[in-house]
């Protein structure tokens, strides 16, 4: 999420928010240093309370777009269903034209933290899921020759399938609400 957040700055050239509740301001920051994100444009509010503080900062900086990581602490941390949290930043969004992105766990049981209650809000669900090379094909035609990080090859036909099976795909499912 930071990451599209950064690119979305370079397209845009305006302010992006990134609000955790699991997570404190530093911590954050130490995140967006490993993945070369730069917080000039991205601004971070760690250890959210309440959704109403990440109105008024939204308000203050008047960002394209802000991540709400971690409705289901959000929702713990205020007191409210997860539910009503994600329908106040609906509400908000359509008020003020901001684009949210909202994160939500699961369990080790794929079980929704905080209910699915949330689901009706949005208009798309995406989670990672594991790489099927019988379901998704040759990952070679798919991510390339090779995946590289951090100038490391992390996948090529020669490496052995435990890399396979620890690839993830993000899978979107879109919802047509209108």
């Amino acid at each position: 999420a930071l990451e599209v957040l950064q690119g979305l700055t370079k397209q845009t050239k305006r302010p992006m928010l990134f609000a955790s509740a699991e997570q404190n301001d530093q911590d954050v920051m130490m995140f967006c240093r490993l993945v070369g994100v730069t917080t000039d444009q991205v601004k971070i509010k760690g250890n959210v309370a309440d959704v109403a503080d990440v109105f008024n900062i939204c308000e203050e900086i008047r960002p394209l777009c802000a991540v709400f990581d971690s409705l289901q602490a959000i929702s713990q941390n205020s007191g409210r269903s997860a539910e009503n949290i994600a329908h106040s930043i609906v509400e908000f969004c359509k008020r003020t034209k901001l684009c949210a992105i909202l994160i939500n766990h699961m369990t080790g049981g794929l079980v929704i933290k905080g209910g699915t209650g949330p689901a009706h809000y949005v208009d798309t669900i995406a989670a990672f899921e594991p790489y099927i090379p019988q379901i998704d094909g040759d990952p070679i035609e798919i991510f390339g020759k090779s995946v590289v990080v951090e100038n490391q090859i992390v996948y090529d036909r020669d490496m052995p399938d435990v890399v396979v099976q620890n690839l993830r795909i993000l899978r979107a499912t879109v919802k047509n609400r209108y």
